[in-house]
């Protein structure tokens, strides 16, 4: 199991720090912050390198969305297949009023 920081307590919009999937199969992310309104998108990059929104399941009722737009201090868990995709990203589309963070941990 590889731990991964995506957006560390970040403030501003971006694309944060990209995982390199490697042969990894499922990715488990918390998001968790103090702002109080933000959008991260969910997207992801298989052979042409172009990042496109990947479906997430929410661990917490089961619903599936290719981002969260609700952001809180208790922490969401969502899960992902990343099965042959090449790399990952959690992209920051837009915040205010606080920061958010986004780490998890990918396995085999």
């Amino acid at each position: 199991m590889t731990q991964v920081v995506f957006q560390n307590a970040v403030t501003a919009a971006g694309n944060g720090n990209t995982l390199t999937v490697n042969g990894m199969k499922t990715l488990t992310v918390e998001i968790f912050g103090t702002a109080t309104s933000a959008q991260v998108n969910f997207m992801a990059a298989s052979v042409s390198g172009t990042y496109t929104p990947i479906t997430g399941t929410n661990l917490d009722g089961f619903t599936q969305a290719v981002d969260v737009t609700s952001v809180s201090a208790t922490p969401q868990l969502w899960q992902f297949d990343v099965t042959a995709l090449a790399s990952v990203q959690m992209q920051v589309a837009s915040i205010s009023g606080g920061s958010i963070t986004v780490q998890g941990q990918v396995s085999v």
